[in-house]
């Protein structure tokens, strides 16, 4: 007969418990569907468009983050581009973007007649052609696809769009955001079983600008189970959590942000325990409350999608062993370790 030293164990019945996995599927859906959405919304949200002449799809996506504050679409189409120093080039540019519906269009000129190579800009508003030089690096360099996306954007806000978008307030303005995320995380006992893969779901709300955020979020994540093999007993422990934490986002630069987190938990354990002398088996649950701290690094890779990857520690207020007469059977960790990837999708 196995024997509980606890504060807070009690044993179950012999009914059947579903698995804590099916609880993890759900999560995954909602957050799945709620990504479509805001996906959909997004997309047919911009109010000006830029078009890039032939260009590469790195590119695109380059010049699309550098001005995703200012709602503006950036599409790739391949007409002809004009020759900047002709006489009629801007009527050919002018020509170029009505028939593509742009607000404004752009194109390199490579190396070659001029010393370096040069990015043409054309806006319907003003009616100016314009012209600024690049650096001479390889095409597909990280460097220069930077640097065209900020050369860009530099010509962008010398426009006169501001009549007619938004005042864009992105550097200091303080503005509430809303967040869901989906996690994929491993979680590793430090001593004890091994390791379980786990999905979870968070729902956060933040405060701040884009340099600096305060949030809280809530959220709830289950496993496949935790293995566990002694010398005299082996079983599973399966861990479903509800979690509530205070976070921070710090810029780094070039849409990387820090996120430090500290929280508390409060966990569901199911514990299967088999002895082998004498041969007997029992299931025990206990409620086991944590406190945690974690630090991620995130990648806002669009306005409204940012990916991070992060590791936390959780370790538990309440420590629990199984015995099997004066023998312990099964002594879980009072410290866990977690570490994976998430999605989070924005609602401003």
């Amino acid at each position: 007969m196995l024997k509980t030293r606890a504060r807070c164990a009690t044993r179950s019945a012999e009914r059947p418990a579903r698995r804590v996995t099916r609880v993890s599927v759900t999560f995954a859906a909602v957050a799945v569907a709620g990504a479509l959405l805001t996906s959909a919304t997004t997309a047919s949200a911009a109010a000006r468009r830029i078009a890039l002449i032939h260009a590469q799809p790195e590119l695109q996506r380059s010049v699309d983050l550098a001005l995703y504050p200012w709602d503006i679409k950036v599409v790739t189409v391949d007409d002809e581009p004009p020759d900047g120093v002709s006489p009629g080039a801007a009527a050919a540019a002018k020509a170029i973007a009505e028939r593509n519906d742009a607000d404004a269009i752009a194109w390199i000129v490579p190396a070659g007649a001029p010393a370096v190579p040069l990015l043409w800009f054309f806006d319907t508003t003003s009616g100016e052609l314009q012209s600024r030089p690049l650096p001479a690096l390889a095409s597909d360099d990280p460097a220069e696809l930077a640097a065209v996306a900020l050369t860009l954007k530099t010509l962008v806000r010398s426009t006169p769009w501001e009549q007619r978008l938004p005042t864009v307030t992105e550097p200091l303005a303080s503005t509430w955001e809303t967040r869901l995320e989906l996690e994929a995380m491993a979680r590793i006992p430090t001593s004890g079983a091994d390791a379980e893969p786990r999905l979870g779901l968070w729902a956060s709300e933040w405060r701040g600008t884009s340099r600096l955020r305060w949030g809280a979020g809530l959220g709830a994540s289950a496993g496949l189970g935790m293995r566990f093999d002694g010398a005299t007993s082996h079983g599973t422990l399966e861990d479903f959590d509800l979690r509530a934490d205070l976070r921070a986002r710090v810029l780094l630069g070039w849409h990387i942000e820090l996120e430090p987190r500290v929280g508390a938990s409060a966990h569901l354990e199911r514990a299967q325990v088999s002895v082998a002398t004498p041969a007997t088996s029992e299931t025990l649950w206990r409620v086991n409350p944590s406190l945690d701290l974690g630090l991620f690094l995130d990648w806002q890779v669009t306005r409204s999608l940012a990916w991070s990857i992060g590791v936390e520690g959780l370790g538990s207020l309440r420590y629990q062993r199984w015995l099997a007469g004066s023998e312990v059977a099964f002594a879980p960790s009072p410290l866990w370790v977690q570490a994976g990837s998430s999605l989070a999708w924005s609602f401003r």
